[in-house]
C-alpha cells in the first residue's frame, strides 16, 4: 500500500533555510540521524511549541553556527512515513486555537532569529506569515489575521503601503461579500508586486516522486 510518491526531493537549487521556510521541507523528523550531542546543544524541543516541533528543531539546527550536516540520497527509501487518517492525527487538528497560537509564538521566535538582512530570506519569511494570516482568516479569527499581517510586514521592514495592500488584498479576497469588482480591483497587488509577491509558494513537499531523480 506505500504510494509511489516520496516526502521530498533531498537536492535542491534552493538551499534548506529557504526551503523550510517555503514549509517544502527536504526531510521528514525520523529521516535524519544525529550526533546525541547535536539535539542538546539546540536546546532539544521547544516545550511551548504544541505543533510544528520538527519544523522548529530544524530551522534551529540550519541556523546553528559551525554545524554541518551531510545528506545521503540512496536509490531506496530508508525510512517511511505513516499517514494517519484518524481524527486525532496532527493534520486533522492542525487548525485549533492551540495550533494558531503555536504558529503566532514560532513567527516571534524566528523573527529574532533569522538573517533577516538577506533580501531572499526575508521575502520567504514574509510568504510564511501570509500564509498563516490566511488560515488564521479562513479558519480562526478574521481581525487577528488582518492584524497579524499587517503588523508584521512592518516589523520586517516593508513599507506601510505594501503592508496595507497585502492585508486589504487578503481581507477582500477571502470575504464572501466582498463584491466582484473589490476582488478584481485587489487582485492587482500581487501583478504590481510581481518581484515581491506573497502569494507565491515553489514547493515539491508531499507530491515528490520517488526515482524522479531530482
Amino acid at each position: 500500500g506505500d504510494t509511489h510518491l516520496q516526502w521530498n526531493y533531498l537536492h535542491s537549487e534552493d538551499d534548506d533555510l529557504i526551503r523550510f521556510l517555503r514549509q517544502d521541507m527536504p526531510w521528514h523528523t525520523s529521516g535524519v540521524l544525529w550526533k546525541k550531542e547535536v539535539p542538546a546543544a539546540l536546546g532539544g524541543w521547544d516545550e511551548k511549541v504544541s505543533s510544528w516541533q520538527d519544523w522548529d528543531l530544524h530551522l534551529m539546527a540550519l541556523l546553528s553556527p559551525g554545524l554541518t550536516y551531510f545528506k545521503a540520497e540512496g536509490e531506496v527509501a530508508d525510512s517511511y512515513y505513516r499517514v494517519d487518517g484518524s481524527a486525532n492525527a496532527i493534520s486533522i487538528t492542525g487548525y485549533t486555537s492551540r495550533s494558531f497560537e503555536t504558529r503566532l509564538y514560532l513567527i516571534d521566535k524566528f523573527s529574532g532569529l533569522l538573517p533577516l538582512e538577506r533580501a531572499d530570506i526575508r521575502l520567504e519569511f514574509a510568504k510564511l506569515i501570509y500564509r498563516q494570516a490566511d488560515q488564521l482568516f479562513r479558519h480562526y479569527d478574521t481581525n487577528l489575521a488582518v492584524r497579524f499581517l499587517q503588523d508584521h510586514l512592518q516589523k520586517l521592514g516593508y513599507s506601510k503601503v505594501f503592508a496595507q495592500l497585502w492585508s486589504a488584498y487578503l481581507r477582500i479576497k477571502l470575504s464572501p461579500s466582498a463584491g466582484s469588482y473589490l476582488k478584481k480591483g485587489v487582485g492587482l497587488v500581487p501583478v504590481f508586486y510581481r518581484n515581491h509577491s506573497l502569494n507565491l509558494n515553489k514547493r515539491t513537499h508531499l507530491t515528490a516522486v520517488a526515482g524522479g531523480g531530482k
